[in-house]
């Protein structure tokens, strides 16, 4: 790979320059990964408004709330690096009244770990692709972020819904307010996620 002047020229082995269908799929797995990384983010936020009676049940999570969850102490960060199958488990195990549709956080999730874990090898390699990408690890690509950007919405209505539940308890008003502005519009994706 060669980089100059924001442009990005990959070569293959024969030194033939790859397509602008190559810099779109590259563009579509940035896109991908970055908007994962946020998905995963509002996860860990929406559980981070949980009660925290529930959350200590769970020794992952042990005192974590909504004012710990940016904090920067040892303990907050080791807990914002669960990975999305510790999460999505928590959700399953103690939240288990939301009915959110196990099959597709399960399918969520194993997309989840081919992307991050084995995309390459599954999608790109032995003679699969030609100039660095196929059209199969395109369509997969795509279609795992449409459902990443489903989930976003879902997560942000229920966080939307556990901050209205919360609301009594809070100090931080403004903060909680803020919060609620901007996953309000989210709710109908949670509801329309439940069984």
């Amino acid at each position: 790979m060669k980089i100059k002047h924001n442009t990005v020229k990959m070569e293959n082995s024969a030194n033939h320059s790859t397509s602008l269908e190559f810099t779109n799929f590259v563009t579509q797995v940035g896109l991908t990964l970055i908007q994962l990384q946020r998905t995963e983010y509002i996860i860990q936020a929406s559980i981070s408004v949980f009660d925290i009676a529930i959350l200590s049940k769970d020794k992952r999570f042990k005192g974590f709330d909504s004012k710990s969850f940016l904090a920067d102490t040892e303990e907050a960060k080791k807990t914002r690096k669960q990975t999305l199958g510790v999460l999505i488990d928590f959700l399953n195990t103690y939240a288990s009244s939301l009915s959110l549709n196990e099959a597709e956080l399960d399918k969520f999730l194993k997309d989840r770990n081919k992307f991050i874990h084995s995309f390459w090898r599954e999608e790109l390699s032995g003679g699969k692709s030609t100039n660095g990408w196929s059209p199969a690890a395109l369509e997969f690509t795509s279609a795992f972020l449409a459902d990443i950007l489903k989930w976003q919405r879902v997560f942000q209505g229920l966080m939307a819904l556990m901050v209205i539940a919360v609301k009594d308890r809070v100090t931080d008003t403004e903060a909680s307010k803020e919060v609620l502005e901007k996953t309000a519009p989210f709710i109908k994706d949670f509801l329309s996620a439940i069984k």
